[in-house]
C-alpha cells in the first residue's frame, strides 16, 4: 500500500498515543481539528486525484464522512465550540484574484456552506474565538497579511506589522490570541492583546 498520512491523538497526561485515524485514499492530511464533545476530528485531505477537501472522522466508530468533493481547495478547518459548524479557507472564491481565499463554514450535518468574506483577498487560517461569537483569521486585504477578527458581519483589524502576522491562535482567555510574525530576519511568535474597540472594515 503507498504511505499515506495519519492522526495521532496523543494523552499528555499518560504520555501515549491512544488513538490513529487514517482515510483510505487520502495521503495527506493536516489541520486536525477535535470537536467540543470529542467524539470527532475534522481536517483537510489531499486524495489521490490531488484534490484537496474536508473530511469529519468518527471516533466512536472508526469511519469518515467526506463533507466536500470538488476541485477547490479547502483548507485549515476549525471546529465551533459549541456547534456542529466548522470554518475553513477555500479557493472556491478566486475568480476574483488569482491565489484569492475566502473564509466558510459548512455544517456537518447538513453539508451546507456559507460565505463569510470574500472580497478577492487572501483569507486564511481562520480560527473560532472561545465565545465562537467571532473568527481570528489572516488576510492580505489591507496589503501585508495582518489578523482581522470578523464579528457580526463586521471586520476589525488587529495588527499593523511590517513584516506580516500569520497563523493566529485565540487564547482561552479571549482577550487575547497568539500570532507569527516575521522581523529582523526571523519568525517569532507574540501574544498580542485583543483590540475590543478596533477600526471596523466590511468584510
Amino acid at each position: 500500500a503507498s504511505a499515506r498520512d495519519v492522526i495521532y491523538l496523543y494523552d499528555v497526561e499518560r504520555r501515549r498515543v491512544v488513538r490513529k485515524c487514517s482515510i483510505e485514499n487520502a495521503r495527506l492530511l493536516s489541520s486536525p481539528s477535535l470537536s467540543p464533545d470529542g467524539r470527532a476530528v475534522a481536517c483537510s485531505a489531499i486524495d489521490a486525484f490531488g484534490k484537496s477537501d474536508l473530511f469529519v472522522y468518527d471516533l466512536e466508530h472508526d469511519t469518515y464522512e467526506r463533507l466536500t468533493d470538488d476541485y477547490y481547495d479547502d483548507a485549515t478547518p476549525d471546529w465551533h465550540p459549541s456547534k456542529s459548524v466548522l470554518v475553513f479557507s477555500s479557493d472556491r472564491c478566486s475568480e476574483k484574484r488569482e491565489n484569492a481565499y475566502a473564509l466558510y463554514t459548512i455544517d456537518t450535518e447538513t453539508h451546507e456552506i456559507v460565505p463569510l468574506t470574500g472580497d478577492g483577498s487572501r483569507d486564511v487560517d481562520p480560527r473560532w474565538l472561545p465565545s465562537g461569537e467571532g473568527v481570528l483569521f489572516s488576510s492580505d486585504r489591507e496589503g501585508v497579511p495582518d489578523i482581522f477578527v470578523l464579528r457580526d458581519g463586521r471586520l476589525e483589524r488587529q495588527t499593523n506589522v511590517l513584516g506580516g502576522a500569520f497563523n493566529p491562535y485565540p487564547c482561552d482567555d479571549g482577550a487575547t490570541f497568539l500570532c507569527a510574525s516575521y522581523s529582523e530576519g526571523t519568525y517569532r511568535c507574540y501574544r498580542v492583546p485583543m483590540k475590543e474597540e478596533a477600526t471596523a472594515i466590511a468584510a
